[in-house]
């Protein structure tokens, strides 16, 4: 295998390697979008974006300890 067929094979596992973290982070996304995962606002503001995460967390009471 010379240089750049290795080079080529590597950007590639990098490529899929940043497509496969991207689809995941979606897929997490999606799932607490609709109400398939239950987390702590401040994580669900850092996951769906601050707007989305106001829409779904307006109306959640925090537990009281």
């Amino acid at each position: 295998m010379d240089d750049s067929t290795q080079t080529n094979s590597d950007s590639h596992e990098e490529e899929d390697s940043i497509a496969e973290e991207l689809r995941r982070k979606y897929l997490y996304r999606k799932l607490v979008i609709n109400g398939g995962i239950k987390m702590p606002a401040r994580l669900a503001m850092k996951m769906v974006g601050p707007d989305c995460a106001f829409h779904l967390y307006r109306n959640h009471q925090p537990d009281e300890e």
